[in-house]
């Protein structure tokens, strides 16, 4: 997800003009997380998946098409 390769970049000194046009190059975060749904399936598994490489949580909470509230 997005937050986690912010993190990566930040942590290698790359300038923050560079990681925005990083992430601006990228497909958005809710397409790259619905396709991994789509690969994996809606499971709570996918979810946690998700989570730990940066997915923010309302775009994992759209993508296994649950509320953010539900305690993924």
């Amino acid at each position: 997800g997005d937050a986690l390769i912010r993190h990566d970049l930040e942590q290698r000194h790359v300038p923050k003009a560079a990681v925005a046009a990083a992430l601006a190059g990228l497909a958005a975060e809710s397409e790259r997380a619905a396709l991994v749904v789509e690969r994996c399936g809606r499971t709570v598994q996918t979810a946690r998946y998700l989570a730990a490489r940066g997915f923010a949580e309302d775009e994992i909470a759209r993508a296994v098409a649950w509320e953010a509230d539900e305690g993924i």
